[in-house]
């Protein structure tokens, strides 16, 4: 079984990118990309390929990936696992809120900066919260 680890930059998809200017791709959709791929590799040809994804607790598109095998046939090929923090724990122990972060270097846009831990980083890094309210037609 193969582990990928869906990390990226942290970019929530749809965003503009300020260090290449493209627009940034889903989980789900690499996902479906090794999912395709995983089910053309016979290893014994009783089983096909397995495959293993982790997002963490805090990125943009956290939602979608938990959602993402809830159409018929999608993603059959898949586990997948939420990395949680101890921050995480004990928002949900608290019934506080858990905002959706990604690192305020890697878009162009704008909203409430944070200091947050992100892996490979030594210390905390600006963050822009990501309000999910604010890009629903239905926020009222």
């Amino acid at each position: 079984m193969r582990t990928w680890y869906l990390t990226g930059t942290g970019q929530k998809s749809g965003t503009q990118s300020k260090t290449v200017g493209g627009v940034a791709s889903d989980p789900a959709s690499f996902m479906q990309l090794w999912d395709a791929a995983c089910g053309t590799i016979s290893s014994t040809g009783v089983r096909r390929g397995a495959m293993m994804a982790t997002l963490r607790c805090d990125h943009p598109d956290i939602e979608e990936f938990v959602t993402a095998k809830q159409q018929l046939g999608q993603l059959r090929r898949f586990n997948l696992s939420v990395l949680v923090t101890d921050p995480f724990m004990a928002a949900v122990r608290n019934d506080t809120d858990w905002p959706l972060l990604f690192p305020a270097s890697a878009i162009a846009g704008s909203g409430q900066i944070i200091e947050c831990e992100r892996p490979g980083s030594e210390k905390p890094v600006p963050c822009i919260v990501d309000r999910i309210n604010k890009l629903n037609n239905l926020w009222y």
